[in-house]
């Protein structure tokens, strides 16, 4: 993952926990249409922090599961507020907060930034040097395609 991509990702796990916030003041004070639609946007942009992270992670990478197990958790406050159940408030919060915990921890861990090859293309000798190292050029389109 590029490091712009990754330091969108963790802004993103902290407007999360912004909404986590305003979720529980929400539910607190009976106001459970605005707790659902926050529940909605925190679900529909943890699948897309997913989707980034799975572009440039690949199908598989533990992050991925972690916000599975979010939006299963996000999705099951919801039915409940929704059908009217009584919801304990403070376990919720403290169910969401703790697993984007795991989250914020796993993009920062364990999701690499990766250099790219065109920023290093831009620091190869030029000139003559360059000129006579066609061979080299030639290898390195072959890797990487320009």
């Amino acid at each position: 993952m590029r490091k712009a991509q990754k330091q969108q990702a963790e802004d993103f796990i902290k407007i999360l926990g912004e909404a986590h916030d305003e979720i529980r003041k929400a539910i607190e004070k009976k106001n459970i249409s605005a707790a659902l639609s926050l529940l909605a946007d925190c679900q529909d942009g943890a699948i897309a922090l997913g989707n980034l992270i799975e572009a440039a992670e690949g199908e598989g990478f533990g992050t991925i599961a972690l916000l599975e197990s979010y939006c299963e958790q996000v999705y099951r406050i919801y039915g409940e507020l929704e059908k009217g159940q009584p919801i304990a408030v403070g376990k919720a919060y403290k169910n969401l907060r703790q697993m984007l915990f795991k989250i914020e921890s796993s993009v920062k861990n364990d999701i690499r930034i990766r250099t790219e090859w065109c920023s290093c293309l831009t620091r190869l000798p030029c000139g003559t040097a360059w000129r006579a190292s066609g061979r080299l050029r030639m290898r390195i389109r072959t890797v990487m395609p320009m």
